[in-house]
């Protein structure tokens, strides 16, 4: 993802702790999937402990306008605006992998 404009914060966190989002865990959701109201920038301990436990996990970072972030494949991700106007450029390219099989 390449930020042409504005700034914009991101969290990413690697598919290895994929039992602390509750993915898979709960029937209504898909393997591959998250509850949509997890929040990435503010863990709620209360509602997700699992999640809680993995916080120092979260990588966070900034893009400003002119820079580019790269996500690694199976990495859940939130990204939040930090102005009004912010435009992104993303590339997003087809998995090879048998594990999505």
């Amino acid at each position: 993802m390449c930020v042409l404009e504005g700034s914009e914060e991101f969290r990413l966190i690697s598919s290895v702790f994929k039992q602390n989002l509750y993915s898979g865990v709960y029937d209504d959701i898909a393997p591959t999937e998250i509850p949509d109201d997890i929040n990435l920038f503010a863990v709620d301990g209360d509602k997700y402990p699992l999640l809680e436990q993995v916080s120092d996990f979260i990588l966070k970072t900034r893009v400003d306008k002119g820079d580019c972030i790269y996500i690694p494949a199976y990495y859940w991700f939130q990204s939040q605006s930090r102005q009004e106007l912010v435009m992104m450029l993303t590339f997003g390219y087809e998995s090879h992998s048998r594990l999505v099989d």
